[in-house]
C-alpha cells in the first residue's frame, strides 16, 4: 500500500487582540497572546467607554501563545472585586532559574530586545528588575530569583460584574498565567478545556545561526518533581466542555458562556 503525503505551508500566525460588542451588555475580548503589553494598553484605553459600561465581558484566549506576564497587568482591575484583593504566590508557582553564564547573556539580550520596543513604565520596570536579578546570579547554577515572598494588591472596580474566560489546549505560556490568576476572583468562571500545562519548564532563551533559532527554557517550577503529566500543570475550567465536531459548525463555547452570563445554568 501507498500512503502519498503533501507539505503544505504553514499557516501565517496574525495576532489579534480586539473587543466588540455583543449586545449593550455584553462584550468580547479576544486575545491571541500578550507579547506587546503597549498593544494590551492600547486596547484598554481605546475602549475605555465600553469596558466601563459592559456589565458582563467573555475573554477569549483559547488561541494565546503566551509572551510576558507584564502585558496583562492592566486588565486585572477589571477582573477582580471593587475594593482591595490581595494575591499571594502558592507553593506551586515557586521555581528555580538556571543562571549560566550563557543563559544570563542570551536572557539579557532578549530583554534589552523587548525593552527597545516597549513604552509601558510598569512593563520596562518589571523587565529591568529581572535583568538585574539575572545579573547578580549569573554563572550560580540553579538559583531562586525571587526568594521573597510575593504579594500584589489588585484594586478592584464594580465593572463587569460577571467575566467568563474561554480556555483551550491553544492556551500556553503567560496565557495560562493569566487564566490561573483570574481563577482567584469570584467575578471569573472559566470555561472550556484544560490549557496547554507547558509553564514547567518556561522563561525561553533563543540562541540563533544564520536562519536557524533553537529555544530552550531556563527555569523549572519546584512541583515538577511531583506531577506526572501536563494536565497536572494545567489550568482547569470551571465549566468543562467537551471539543466535538459541532464546535466545527459553531462556536460552542461562547455560546455557553452567553447563555451562563444571561442567567442559564452552565451545561
Amino acid at each position: 500500500m501507498e500512503l502519498e503525503l503533501s507539505a503544505y505551508p504553514k499557516e501565517k500566525y496574525e495576532p489579534c487582540h480586539e473587543i466588540r460588542e455583543i449586545d449593550e451588555n455584553i462584550l468580547l475580548m479576544t486575545l491571541t497572546d500578550f507579547e506587546n503589553p503597549d498593544k494590551i494598553r492600547a486596547l484598554i484605553e481605546e475602549n475605555a467607554e465600553k469596558l466601563e459600561r459592559c456589565r458582563y465581558w467573555v475573554i477569549d484566549v483559547r488561541k494565546n501563545r503566551g509572551g510576558t506576564d507584564a502585558a496583562f497587568l492592566r486588565l486585572l482591575p477589571y477582573l477582580f472585586p471593587e475594593g482591595k484583593n490581595v494575591l499571594t504566590v502558592e507553593e506551586d508557582w515557586k521555581m528555580t532559574f538556571h543562571c549560566t553564564e550563557r543563559n544570563y547573556h542570551l536572557t539579557v539580550e532578549q530583554i534589552q530586545s523587548e525593552l527597545r520596543q516597549i513604552r509601558d513604565e510598569g512593563t520596562r520596570k518589571t523587565l529591568e528588575d529581572f535583568m538585574e536579578r539575572w545579573r547578580k546570579n549569573k554563572g550560580k547554577g540553579f538559583v531562586r530569583l525571587f526568594e521573597e515572598d510575593f504579594e500584589a494588591v489588585i484594586e478592584g472596580r464594580r465593572l463587569p460584574e460577571k467575566v467568563v474566560i474561554l480556555t483551550d489546549t491553544g492556551c500556553g505560556s503567560s496565557g495560562e498565567n493569566f487564566v490561573e490568576i483570574c481563577k482567584k476572583s469570584p467575578k471569573v468562571t472559566v470555561i472550556g478545556r484544560p490549557t496547554a500545562g507547558v509553564n514547567g519548564y518556561a522563561n525561553l532563551a533563543v540562541k540563533e545561526w544564520d536562519d536557524f533559532q533553537f529555544y530552550f527554557p531556563t527555569s523549572r517550577l519546584d512541583k515538577m518533581d511531583k506531577v506526572k503529566n501536563l494536565l497536572d500543570l494545567a489550568a482547569h475550567p470551571d465549566v468543562y466542555l467537551p471539543w466535538t465536531p459541532g464546535h466545527l459548525q459553531e462556536d460552542a463555547d461562547l455560546k455557553e458562556a452567553l447563555r451562563f452570563l444571561k442567567g442559564g445554568p452552565a451545561q
